[in-house]
């Protein structure tokens, strides 16, 4: 017998990649505001004046369109990913001995 089952391994698969989709869905929905954050921080040095969140979000739009919010995104993307696969992963291999 192999030391691990093929049906142990297809659900840690299923673990792994559950973890990974759930790392690119959450960058993809907090990336856009992690921008806007940045931006605020760094206007004094951009020499862009901002009266909040919302104003920074809509000039953002207004002067460069909506895949500004998704600059500089994929490394955040890929590091996710990787991490919580294996959070994942990780989670499911614990449980299963425990359990």
């Amino acid at each position: 017998d192999p030391p691990i089952s093929r049906e142990k391994m297809g659900e840690t698969a299923k673990q792994i990649i559950s973890g990974s989709v759930a790392g690119v869905i959450a960058t993809a929905a907090v990336h856009p505001l992690d921008t806007i954050r940045t931006r605020l921080q760094t206007a004094e040095l951009s020499g862009i004046k901002y009266t909040g969140g919302l104003d920074c979000a809509v000039k953002t739009l207004k002067h460069e369109g909506w895949r500004a919010f998704y600059k500089g995104m994929t490394s955040p993307l890929l590091a996710q990913a990787i991490y919580k696969s294996v959070i994942f992963g990780t989670f499911h291999k614990i449980k299963s001995i425990i359990v």
